[in-house]
């Protein structure tokens, strides 16, 4: 029909008001009549209506019944309501979403791992076992930590005399860990070079 008018040599005017005066309430927006009309002055004469097939790929996420609803309220106070009075009003966004265009890809991010603290004991006879995913404070250092170790390095000797190195970090200067080990035979040695981990070595006394 709105092809027909264009063809026939009628204004968008005069369309609009021949389509209003036939189908009433269920005549195309004067917005729809404009748009036809500027597409046909542009040469184009298919008449598939590619900007409803265009809106029907959109997003769904605002087509719930709260907004429709809400739509259908402000059109049925002006039928003359804005695209941008609509949205501003309801609070939804529109865009175009083209015929080929691909969906938008969902990037699913993998669940950060924290980051963990590693104790590494090792000595002349090599590495010492201890157990794993243990958080690293002054009360496991002091309780379970050190005497596993030290009871692992004097195995074969009771009375074996240990130097100790070991980091600045917070379990191993606290108070608590300095009461342990004045308790102990054990010799602490002077901070070296920072490891990407958590180190300790262990040095057996030299007999001279």
């Amino acid at each position: 029909m709105i092809y027909y008018d264009f063809r026939r040599g009628l204004t968008q005017k005069k369309c609009v008001d021949q389509l209003t005066s036939t189908f009433g309430d269920e005549a195309p927006s004067k917005t729809t009549v404009y748009r036809w009309f500027s597409e046909f002055n542009c040469g184009r004469s298919m008449r598939t209506d590619e900007f409803k097939e265009e809106r029907t790929s959109r997003s769904q996420a605002v087509v719930v019944p709260q907004n429709i609803d809400a739509v259908r309220e402000l059109i049925m106070q002006d039928r003359y309501v804005t695209y941008p009075e609509i949205k501003t009003s309801v609070g939804i966004i529109t865009g175009w979403v083209f015929r080929d265009e691909p969906n938008p890809t969902k990037v699913i991010h993998a669940k950060g791992t924290l980051k963990q603290m590693v104790a590494c004991f090792f000595g002349i006879n090599g590495h010492v076992t201890l157990e794993n995913r243990k958080t690293v404070n002054s009360e496991w250092y002091t309780t379970i930590c050190l005497p596993e170790v030290f009871e692992e390095m004097r195995k074969n000797n009771r009375q074996r005399r240990i130097i100790l190195h070991h980091d600045n970090a917070s379990c191993h200067t606290s108070a608590e860990t300095t009461r342990f080990f004045e308790g102990q035979k054990i010799k602490l040695t002077g901070q070296q070079p920072r490891f990407g981990t958590q180190r300790f070595l262990f040095i057996p006394k030299w007999e001279k």
